[in-house]
C-alpha cells in the first residue's frame, strides 16, 4: 500500500513546479482564505497557476 493511500500529507509551498510535482490537489490561499481548489488534472493546465497568482498578486 502507498503512503498515500494511507496518509494526508499537507506541504506549503510557493514553487508553482514543485506544487504541480507533487501534489494531487492544490488549494489556493490568499490572507487566510480559499482562492480556488485544484485536482491533479488542473494543475497541467498551461498557465492557469500561473494566472492565478498574478490574479492574486
Amino acid at each position: 500500500m502507498k503512503l498515500k493511500e494511507r496518509y494526508t500529507i499537507l506541504a506549503v509551498s510557493h514553487s508553482i513546479r514543485q506544487v504541480k510535482r507533487i501534489a494531487d490537489r492544490a488549494v489556493i490561499l490568499s490572507a487566510g482564505q480559499i482562492i480556488k481548489t485544484l485536482e491533479r488534472g488542473q494543475l497541467e493546465t498551461p498557465g492557469l497557476l500561473e494566472g492565478l497568482v498574478d490574479e492574486i498578486f
